[in-house]
């Protein structure tokens, strides 16, 4: 009994053992986060391009902005970072973005990503880092960016969370409204993305010319049909307009999140027609 006692005094050391060999683990990787780091700045120092600065330490595209941008600050850099510089180079369709426009994509001034602020630079490394492209509309967008950023933020959580509606949905609204309003910029990209998101390449373009020959459910027909009239004509819709919403099962507050997924589109058509926003080329191939 008493052996067994202090076996179970030795087995109860083993058992706390793990967690400080934990605590330490957790410092080395704490360690080694910081080591990569201080890697990337002394490659960014020495002028290594982001791109190859992320391959060498397993750090995100992001990350290396982030830390390069803080690091020309803290050195008191008055002159444009070689990691926004690259930045502007891939954004505006350089030698290291394939299939990248050398026109123009607005009719407006289209400001470089040196022009914008940090968090805005950072969207655009995400979108480059997740994409292989920044999107015009971003680009474009960003000429006020403050408007840019807010917009985003609630175009992003309206789209792409989980909400009332499958993203299905949402997508398949986003591309009635764009056909009724002819909006070259959202018809491109979003066949894209309702291509990406079903696998089907035929569906985005039977939506676009004519979405009453799809073949849909019947929540689907009710909803495609409530946004095309609410682009169509909203001043004459009444409360019976609900009615085939509320009859295939769709809550009040779905109704609300289909209404609100019509009326962001039909806002970014009208910005996106008025002011010549062209889409990115590839939007036309990808997902086929």
């Amino acid at each position: 009994m008493v052996r067994s006692r202090k076996v179970s005094k030795n087995s109860q050391k083993t058992r706390l053992k793990p967690r400080r060999s934990s605590a330490g683990s957790e410092g080395l990787k704490s360690s080694s986060a910081s080591a990569l780091e201080k890697r990337a700045i002394t490659m960014y120092q020495s002028g290594a391009a982001t791109t190859a600065i992320a391959k060498a330490t397993g750090l995100s595209i992001r990350r290396v902005l982030y830390l390069v941008n803080r690091s020309g600050k803290d050195t008191g850099a008055g002159r444009l970072k070689p990691a926004v510089a690259e930045l502007s180079q891939r954004v505006a369709g350089g030698p290291s973005s394939p299939g990248g426009q050398g026109h123009s994509t607005a009719w407006v001034r289209v400001p470089q990503p040196d022009e914008v602020p940090e968090e805005a630079q950072a969207l655009f490394a995400k979108f480059l880092e997740k994409t292989g492209l920044v999107p015009n509309v971003a680009k474009n967008f960003a000429l006020l960016p403050e408007h840019f950023l807010r917009w985003f933020r609630y175009y992003d959580f309206l789209m792409r969370s989980e909400g009332q509606l499958s993203r299905k949905e949402r997508e398949m609204i986003a591309l009635v409204v764009s056909a009724e309003n002819r909006c070259e910029y959202c018809l491109a990209s979003h066949s894209a993305y309702l291509r990406e998101l079903t696998g089907d390449a035929i569906l985005p373009d039977v939506l676009v010319a004519n979405f009453r020959r799809a073949e849909l459910s019947s929540r689907e027909r009710v909803l495609l049909e409530f946004a095309w009239r609410m682009t169509k004509d909203s001043a004459s819709m009444s409360e019976a307009d609900l009615s085939a919403l509320r009859a295939v099962g769709l809550s009040d507050e779905a109704i609300f999140e289909a209404a609100q997924v019509a009326a962001i589109f039909n806002f970014t058509n009208r910005l996106a027609n008025a002011l010549g926003w062209k889409p990115n080329v590839e939007y036309y191939s990808a997902h086929r």
